[in-house]
């Protein structure tokens, strides 16, 4: 592919103006902002072929998803450049030269190889669990995929995970009637959402870690009680808290102080479900009543991977395997009762 049609996009002004100077022309910066939808559909009138150059720090690859989605809706074809040993573009074409990094350009991910990538750092594949896990959390990314990229992927997971094709499609089109039949229903969520109502995983999540903002002593309470902040904006509110707490031993956490430490995108996120929710007096009640919501979902979402993996295990005759579900199974049963 020539230079004239694809565009590179890095993060910094020195990258772009280093490559520039090595001879590569095809080059944007974004400067560390999102890109628009308004960018996107400047750059697709001449190019439908952008490779994306970000860090591959935790921020970066933030920045990369969110550029994936967004060249995406401009249908662009979208690919994700990955400069080795930690280099960014500018040192990297300085030390190697033009050619080295057009290898790079040339040798970039498809985006959705990319993305499907990035979410396998969040399961243990060697577990069952987690493999069923994992490919349930990439039907949201399979179906916005057209049919031929879809079948490529859908090929490619059954491949790697030696399950049939026909498992993962099955998924597919449980997860495009439940969400058909549950739209209504969630609209009306959205509108009628207020303090006695945690709805999704991610307001409940955020609801939870709130009460650190009155006591930083619940974040033992969490421990205590095996909660798990599964969701991308849940785990960065808890990791920034955790850090503010070890490093400056508060008894409680300005939430002025989180802020600081996310992206605008997230801060803006954030912000909108604190707005909704007070704790109220009674600090204890308001906890009580987001674990005993967060244990039910949790511990129901759990009962459900395990008696699929108990009916995998049946289908492949091992005994062994279905004894140890069966255990796992119970505990968990035992566990969600004592809640109720």
């Amino acid at each position: 592919m020539n230079d004239t049609d694809q565009v590179l996009i890095v993060e910094g002004y020195m990258d772009a103006i280093s490559l520039y100077q090595a001879g590569i022309r095809n080059v944007a910066a974004s400067l560390g902002t999102a890109l628009t939808e308004n960018q996107c559909q400047l750059i697709t009138r001449y190019t439908k072929n952008v490779v994306l150059s970000y860090d591959s720090d935790s921020a970066g690859i933030k920045a990369a998803l969110r550029g994936i989605d967004v060249m995406r809706s401009s249908n662009a074809n979208v690919r994700i450049l990955h400069v080795t040993g930690g280099k960014d573009p500018d040192e990297f074409v300085k030390k190697y030269g033009k050619e080295e990094f057009l290898k790079l350009v040339n040798s970039a991910a498809p985006s959705t190889e990319f993305v499907l990538e990035m979410m396998k750092k969040n399961f243990n594949l060697s577990d069952n669990l987690d493999i069923i896990e994992y490919i349930r959390s990439c039907v949201p990314v399979l179906k916005k995929l057209g049919a031929v990229e879809q079948d490529l992927y859908v090929k490619k997971l059954a491949s790697e995970f030696d399950i049939s094709e026909h498992a993962i499609l099955t998924e597919i089109a449980s997860d495009e009637s439940r969400q058909s039949a549950s739209y209504q229903k969630n609209l009306r969520e959205r509108k009628e959402f207020n303090t006695d109502s945690f709805g999704n995983d991610e307001r409940l999540e955020v609801s939870i870690l709130y009460i650190l903002t009155r006591d930083v002593r619940y974040l033992d309470t969490f421990r205590e009680d095996d909660i798990e902040f599964r969701t991308a904006l849940g785990r960065e509110f808890y990791d920034v808290a955790n850090k503010l707490i070890l490093q400056n031993r508060m008894s409680e956490i300005n939430i002025n102080d989180i802020y600081k430490e996310l992206d605008p995108e997230d801060e803006k996120a954030l912000k909108k479900i604190l707005s909704l929710i007070r704790i109220g007096a009674d600090e204890s009640s308001y906890y009580r009543e987001c674990y005993v919501k967060y244990a039910q979902m949790h511990y129901g979402e759990k009962i459900i991977e395990l008696q699929n993996a108990i009916a995998v295990a049946e289908k492949l005759g091992n005994e062994e395997e279905i004894s140890r579900l069966a255990m796992q199974l119970q505990d968990i049963e035992d566990k969600r009762r004592k809640v109720r």
